[in-house]
């Protein structure tokens, strides 16, 4: 029996009995919205003569349904309001407020060239492994040379014991911390 219906056949029957069932439905649900919007398209003269009332009377007829606007002397509101001080009512706050707090740009501009130049200093102290003590000197102190910004922050002394601990664990050039600080001095008299 299903062989005898071909697929095109079944297709338009559900087609047809599907745009039935939603047109009925949309009938049932929608019926006063439906003649209400047809009953608006045809020419009444009257809805003319409530056109030109409603303009006199002040009223709106929509679909919405009637609204009516009445100026009375409640709907005045005045501009401006005198109030005493002694009848401000004011309450203390309740919560503490957050302190502000201030980030200095410049300690943080330090904090990232500190971490630059430690990893700077690493490598540094695996490189001076293949050169003399005198070469590993002059590298160092042109690698501080770069970093005029640290001259007398608290920076200087944590990249000194850097240095210091870097070269110790290189087991090559040992570096007296002393002499490691006399860098920054020759540094900051050339300057």
């Amino acid at each position: 029996m299903l062989e005898s219906i071909s697929w095109q056949e079944f297709f338009t029957t559900v087609a047809v009995l599907l745009s039935g069932y939603y047109a009925i439905t949309t009938l049932l649900l929608y019926s006063k919205e439906i003649t209400s919007i047809f009953k608006q398209r045809q020419p009444n003269h009257s809805v003319q003569k409530n056109r030109v009332n409603q303009i006199d009377s002040n009223e709106s007829n929509s679909l919405m349904g009637m609204a009516r606007y009445e100026q009375g002397s409640e709907s005045i509101v005045p501009r401006e309001e005198v109030t005493n001080v002694d009848e401000l009512n004011v309450a203390p706050l309740l919560q503490d407020e957050e302190p502000v707090t201030v980030i200095d740009l410049r300690e943080e501009l330090l904090l990232d060239d500190f971490i630059a130049i430690q990893a700077e200093i690493k490598s540094l102290s695996e490189i001076i492994t293949l050169g003399t003590k005198e070469e590993g000197v002059s590298l160092f102190k042109t690698l501080i040379s770069n970093y005029p910004q640290f001259i007398g922050t608290h920076f200087q002394p944590q990249i000194v014991q850097f240095i210091y601990e870097s070269c110790e664990n290189t087991n090559t050039h040992h570096f007296d911390q002393q002499e490691i600080n006399s860098w920054w001095t020759a540094i900051n008299d050339h300057q």
